[in-house]
């Protein structure tokens, strides 16, 4: 992917189909991965995804061609609490997108408070459903990046999050390698730091400020 392919904007129009993306976040260091660049990342990956289902709702192998989905912030911290702030984008694809935007949250939700896909309280562990809680679907997970979407059926929705998870996170680990090339060290080694000249920032400072009860730590300037 081009630099240029990765400013495009939204909305735009996909085989005939209306693709949306709102980005919430950007968990990366903006010298490694910029907001604007990160942001085409997304756009270029829906526009795939839209491609997908134009083609294969035409070719009737989907009944339907809306799809709302919610990817989260890999970065965010394993057992984390539905929380609205770890979302990292929307997409929107097709003329109904709109009216499923609840429901795909309702599966990340579902996902983040048990632990695992949502589908298996769905539908093996009905007694883990709560008061308010989504009865349908599953959820999609991909080396640690969560997602969930619907609009088309529940084995659909997985897959079509599942890929365009995959190409987001293909795009950000080939943008990340570009970066540390880019910055190697004097002595010829990758940043050891994702900050914007791979030295460490403050981010983990408060771990020299620890006082022991015994023993010796570090030493005051």
């Amino acid at each position: 992917m081009s630099p240029q392919q990765r400013t495009i904007t939204t909305p735009l129009v996909v085989d005939g189909l209306s693709v949306r993306v709102a980005m919430f976040l950007n968990p990366y260091h903006e010298d490694v991965i910029s907001s604007e660049r990160l942001y085409g990342m997304i756009v270029e990956a829906a526009a795939e995804m839209a491609s997908r289902i134009a083609r294969r709702y035409h070719s009737g192998r989907y009944d339907k061609q809306s799809l709302a989905s919610f990817i989260m912030d890999p970065t965010m911290p394993v057992g984390a609490l539905p929380d609205t702030r770890y979302i990292m984008a929307a997409v929107l694809i097709g003329p109904a997108a709109e009216g499923l935007l609840q429901n795909a949250w309702g599966k990340i939700v579902k996902h983040m408070k048990t632990g695992q896909d949502c589908g298996v309280a769905v539908f093996v562990q009905p007694h883990r459903m709560g008061k308010g809680d989504f009865n349908w679907g599953m959820t999609a997970q991909l080396d640690g990046t969560l997602g969930g979407g619907s609009g088309l059926n529940q084995f659909q929705d997985k897959a079509e999050v599942v890929s365009l998870i995959a190409d987001i996170n293909e795009a950000v680990s080939t943008e990340v390698a570009q970066w540390e090339r880019t910055h190697l060290q004097p002595v010829g080694k990758r940043p050891s730091w994702h900050t914007g000249n791979g030295t460490h920032g403050d981010k983990f400072k408060e771990i020299l400020t620890l006082r022991p009860i015994m023993g010796e730590y570090v030493h005051a300037a």
